[in-house]
């Protein structure tokens, strides 16, 4: 018994450790929050009942809006919907929200107070549908991430074939100043070292405890010295 009970402290203290390095993109922690708290609210997209939010954020955020060729922003209340790709925006004076068009791009202002940036796909990549983020601008390239909302089987879900919950996921890129190619960064750690080897010394920028723990921060430093 007692040699039991000494394998389930180690076997948790091997799990802490684990969940204290694994990175959580703050909206995808954001929305599972959201999951959490909404239990038993479905959505009904074709066959299937889906749980949570499609909106990066949970939506209906303070916006900075920037349509094209305007280069003052309108102020509205909006959403961005990752699982269309599409930007709805509330009506004034409304609860109701309407998809809005020919947007350049647009900053939100998330939970956490911060100012998110996002652009149209069509002048970063135009294979990519609806807006990509600005993570970071470095002397020799720029950092993004791309967020998309999959409809995903819940973990703990073993009776209802129908239920389904949001997912978002993301993914980083990087375009080099000059380039007009988006290229996808592998956030794998060795995989990394590989992929960017004749431009960045990623091991001596930074080590893989600190980049697991943080990918997006390891991430913009590795890019900072980008040659």
């Amino acid at each position: 018994m007692k040699v039991l009970f000494i394998v389930l402290i180690l076997l948790l203290s091997f799990t802490t450790k684990a969940q204290q390095l694994a990175y959580s993109d703050p909206a995808a922690a954001y929305n599972r929050i959201l999951l959490e708290k909404g239990a038993g609210n479905y959505l009904q997209i074709g066959n299937y009942k889906v749980m949570g939010t499609q909106y990066v954020y949970g939506g209906s955020l303070d916006t900075d809006l920037y349509a094209e060729g305007n280069t003052d922003p309108k102020k509205v209340k909006a959403s961005y919907d990752t699982y269309k790709k599409k930007l709805d925006v509330v009506i004034t004076n409304s609860s109701k929200t309407m998809e809005i068009n020919n947007v350049d791009s647009f900053i939100l202002y998330n939970p956490n107070e911060m100012a998110d940036k996002y652009i149209n796909c069509k002048y970063i990549q135009p294979n990519l549908n609806g807006y990509i983020t600005v993570v970071s601008v470095a002397p020799k390239c720029t950092l993004y991430k791309y967020y998309e909302t999959t409809l995903a089987t819940p973990t703990d879900n073993y009776i209802n074939a129908e239920l389904r919950v949001f997912q978002l996921d993301y993914t980083y890129y990087y375009k080099v100043n000059g380039s007009k190619d988006l290229l996808k960064l592998n956030l794998a750690y060795k995989n990394l070292q590989k992929q960017l080897k004749e431009h960045v010394d990623v091991a001596g920028t930074v080590d893989r405890e600190t980049y697991n723990q943080n990918y997006e921060d390891g991430l913009k430093r590795i890019m900072f010295v980008y040659k």
